[in-house]
């Protein structure tokens, strides 16, 4: 799979693009999604579905976290 993807003029990132934007473990990525921190835009089905979110959603929480800083 690509690191990002295009749709409907939205730029989409997996979870391992989307933490490294962020400069945190994945792991530490995916507990935030678990609570709610943010929401993927889509999600494939089963135990393991891949999930998908806005690049500007995970930039705008980058900025935020680092504002907080």
């Amino acid at each position: 799979m690509c690191d990002s993807l295009r749709m409907r003029d939205e730029t989409l990132v997996g979870s391992e693009e989307a933490s490294r934007i962020l400069g945190i473990h994945r792991a530490t990525f995916l507990r935030w999604v678990a609570d709610g921190v943010i929401a993927p835009v889509h999600e494939t089905p089963g135990i393991r579905g891949a999930k998908v979110f806005r690049r500007g959603d995970v930039e705008k929480l980058a900025k935020e976290k680092a504002q907080a800083s």
